[in-house]
């Protein structure tokens, strides 16, 4: 029997990088968000997360912090909402 790991992610809040308020990238549908990322516990646990979120159509860009317990998630608002 495999013992399946569960990951809690929640959104913590809208990054936008540019300071007007707007979240999504200039002239595209590209919405970076950064959420709370809870039950990770080494590296491993941040490099399965990362790859299953980098994995859904419409990401772009994933980061994933262990050491903060946050993602960054780049991703096409229009694929993905």
């Amino acid at each position: 029997m495999t013992k399946e790991k569960k990951y809690n992610i929640l959104r913590l809040r809208d990054t936008p990088p540019w300071g007007d308020g707007d979240n999504r990238r200039k002239g595209t549908d590209m919405t970076e968000k950064k959420f709370s990322v809870t039950g990770m516990t080494c590296s491993a646990c941040s490099a399965h997360v990362e790859k299953s979120v980098g994995g859904l159509g419409g990401v772009k860009k994933v980061n994933v912090n262990l050491l903060k317990n946050d993602m960054t998630v780049l991703y096409d608002e229009a694929v993905l909402n």
